[in-house]
């Protein structure tokens, strides 16, 4: 219960329920004032008309000490004629000369009436004589009693209903609360595969596990691909560093002439430049995915940049006996880094050079459909097996028919980086025969030149 009454949500709602209290109190006190002021009006209306009755009575001779009761139950009245005679006197007391008397109590009243106070007007008569009137109180004695008796019980039951619901909700957001931070907790511990508890509710707390949960998965992704990258890395950089090593000990032993040191040091010069561009790469992916390059993200000319690749890439798929075709439809922007973007095609294209055999055809294609703006880098090479298609986006990850090849693995691991950081979202599918990259763009817009 203690652990119940810091909660958030319980102040929270205390605080709504004093609020809603205060709200009560000010609706009474205007409520209170306008009921009062009404049955004060009525009370003078009532106390006019009885006066103008009395007054035509009395000057007509009906009225007079012998039938003072022609008066209405519940009112009473003071007469006294020009020369100083009572003709009529149920007051408690002499008016005197005042006009307006309250707090007046009665001799007498009837056994239905219980009212301990009057309200009176004394007016002077064109004879000189003195009419005083009188008006119990009892109906207005009443509705204050309600009034009060009704706000009292009001302003408890919204007192306690307050507290009672502020103990519910805050019962029910702590249990919530407690369930995510048992989750937390496992999560700190090392458990990366738990994720918060969802309801279905699709409330503010589901929407918050929700996005939790998406942080939660690009963590264990990142951390994966962390344990990952630290294995390849200590698998693939220790074969050339043990041959760059083998290589230097060999020269020291059998060279005789400068020409065999300088060969030995050639050759160890070129393999640290693979492991520099190894690091290079590595360096690339990081800062790619720290997403830095967003603040210089502007406007790409899209069709622009593939015409430009497929220019420049096309000689060198000759020279491989490679044919590169293209079709690109003009006027197509996108949004990000001009760099990055131009880094990610040409990556994909000189994948398709590089493990494609001579007689390959390798197929640029930009195009829109609609509000999507779609671009394709396909070949009609020997393709990648579907069981591969994830893979081959992880960093260090090679085919075995691409062991006998030049590089790291790291440039589809760039690629994808790449589109994360634009939001493309890349997908893999046979070419029958060949492989085909889609590349889907977000917010493109075109335009005419």
């Amino acid at each position: 219960m203690r652990k119940l009454l810091h909660t958030a949500s319980f102040r929270f709602t205390l605080f709504t329920v004093g609020l809603f209290a205060i709200f009560v109190v000010f609706t009474f006190i205007v409520s209170y004032w306008i009921a009062v002021r009404y049955l004060v009006n009525r009370v003078d209306a009532e106390i006019f008309w009885q006066i103008e009755m009395l007054s035509e009575e009395y000057q007509s001779g009906s009225l007079n000490s012998q039938n003072p009761d022609l008066v209405e139950p519940g009112t009473y009245l003071f007469l006294q004629d020009a020369g100083g005679r009572v003709i009529a006197d149920t007051l408690p007391e002499d008016p005197g000369d005042r006009q307006w008397l309250t707090r007046l109590f009665p001799k007498s009243a009837p056994q239905h009436n219980d009212a301990q106070t009057l309200r009176a007007l004394a007016v002077a008569l064109p004879d000189n004589s003195r009419l005083v009137v009188a008006q119990d109180l009892h109906d207005l004695h009443e509705v204050k009693d309600f009034l009060g008796k009704a706000f009292g019980g009001l302003l408890i039951a919204i007192l306690v209903v307050g507290v009672v619901c502020g103990v519910i909700v805050s019962t029910l957001t702590l249990r919530r609360v407690e369930k995510i931070n048992m989750t937390a907790g496992d999560i700190i511990k090392g458990r990366l595969d738990r994720r918060m508890p969802l309801k279905g509710t699709d409330d503010e707390f589901d929407r918050l596990s929700h996005n939790l949960n998406l942080m939660l998965d690009q963590i264990e992704k990142l951390m994966t691909g962390l344990r990952q990258v630290s294995t390849d890395m200590a698998h693939d950089l220790r074969t050339p560093l043990s041959r760059m090593r083998q290589r230097l000990e060999g020269a020291r032993r059998r060279a005789k002439r400068i020409e065999d040191y300088e060969q030995a040091v050639d050759q160890a010069l070129a393999q640290n430049d693979e492991i520099l561009e190894t690091f290079s790469a590595l360096l690339s992916i990081a800062q790619v995915g720290s997403g830095v390059y967003r603040q210089g993200f502007g406007a790409i000319f899209l069709s622009e940049l593939f015409e430009t690749i497929s220019e420049t890439y096309g000689p060198i798929a000759e020279e491989n006996k490679q044919v590169l075709c293209s079709s690109i439809e003009p006027g197509l922007l996108a949004h990000g880094d001009n760099k990055l973007m131009t880094q990610m095609v040409v990556n994909l294209v000189e994948n398709a050079i590089r493990h494609s055999p001579p007689e390959t055809k390798i197929f640029l294609t930009l195009s829109r459909t609609d509000s999507e703006v779609t671009a394709i880098v396909a070949d009609t090479g020997p393709g990648v097996p579907k069981t591969e298609h994830e893979k081959i986006f992880q960093r260090f990850y090679r085919l075995q028919t691409s062991r006998t090849t030049a590089g790291s693995g790291l440039g589809l691991s760039l690629v994808s980086a790449i589109a994360d950081l634009h939001g493309i979202a890349i997908r893999l599918t046979d070419n029958d025969p060949g492989l085909r990259v889609t590349l889907r763009f977000p917010s493109i817009v075109s335009t005419s030149f």
